[in-house]
């Protein structure tokens, strides 16, 4: 049964993102705006008109200071969580920013570009740290390991690509024949889920690469697959404990897989028009992103409805 359901307006929720104490949910939408919600209640406590075109994605700092998003142009945004002020842009890309990501600890930014390079920033003098181009078609999704030491990149050829932080360089691993649209480190950061176009989940094992001669090749065979039918794998996510992979897609459902296992253990009911993105809280909350934002505990699969108080307070864009 339902949580409950945030309704968030006209426009559709692309991104959706907790903050660090999990009491607010951050939403980026089709129409630039980021949303901030009260948890408890569903309660919309601040609109930022933050972009001018369609916003891609929003993030929060590690102390809830700070929000990040990114839009159709070449920069990264941060904007003050409590005055909904904008503090600074990040500019670096040649083209379109298209993912980001916080690492752990705070200090570092990760983001895509269909340009095709990789940019690992400094947060705090807005300056990249190192830049990469990876040499593969438009850039779709990213993951960091647990540790910040690994990144994983999907394309929309098929690429799947290892960055190494300490070393600033990249490889090639695996190549998947549908475009990948979502990418997700699992089990300690010793394995790699993949989600394509064609609906395929792959299980790539990524903790021992060095003496793989299949990885070095960029032909490393994943160790499972499982298909979801009629739909794409359009996002993915872990639960708390890591153990367990949740995949959403075109076809209105999230399922929720056991690793080595080729059918999905359970499926939520239709989760509305056009699920887009969902996000994982520590306490198995789960947030799901389309004209609405609908909640459901994945501990007990129960609970209500409740929607949200429609006050919004609004802060611009500065110029």
């Amino acid at each position: 049964e339902l949580l409950r359901t945030l309704v968030t307006g006209a426009e559709s929720a692309n991104f959706v993102s907790w903050s660090p104490d999990q009491t607010e949910l951050a939403t980026a939408d089709a129409s630039g705006n980021l949303k901030f919600w009260r948890t408890t209640d569903g309660e919309l406590l601040l609109t930022i008109s933050a972009h001018d075109s369609e916003a891609n994605g929003v993030v929060y700092s590690s102390d809830g200071r700070w929000i990040y998003s990114n839009d159709n142009d070449h920069m990264i945004y941060r904007w003050n969580r409590a005055t909904g002020e904008q503090d600074g842009t990040y500019s670096g890309h040649g083209r379109d920013a298209e993912q980001i990501a916080l690492s752990r600890d705070g200090r570092h930014l990760a983001s895509l570009s269909t340009d095709k390079t990789f940019c690992w920033w400094d947060v705090d003098t807005k300056t990249p740290v190192f830049k990469l181009d990876l040499g593969d078609s438009r850039l779709l999704c990213l993951s960091l390991s647990d540790d910040g030491q690994k990144i994983a990149v999907g394309s929309v050829r098929g690429g799947v690509h290892l960055i190494d932080v300490p070393s600033r360089t990249h490889r090639k691993i695996a190549h998947q024949v549908d475009g990948i649209e979502s990418i997700r480190f699992l089990e300690n950061s010793r394995w790699l889920a993949t989600g394509d176009r064609g609906g395929t989940i792959h299980y790539w094992p990524v903790y021992n690469l060095t003496d793989s001669a299949d990885a070095s090749a960029g032909d490393l065979p994943p160790a499972w697959s499982a298909h979801v039918p009629n739909s794409d794998v359009a996002t993915l996510a872990k639960t708390p404990d890591g153990q367990w992979l949740l995949s959403g897609g075109t076809d209105k459902r999230v399922k929720y897989w056991k690793p080595n296992f080729e059918t999905a253990q359970w499926t939520l009911p239709q989760a509305g028009p056009d699920l887009i993105d969902f996000a994982v809280a520590e306490n198995g909350q789960l947030f799901l992103a389309d004209m609405a934002i609908h909640a459901w505990d994945l501990k007990t699969r129960t609970g209500r409805i409740l929607m949200p108080h429609e006050e919004q307070h609004k802060k611009k864009k500065k110029t």
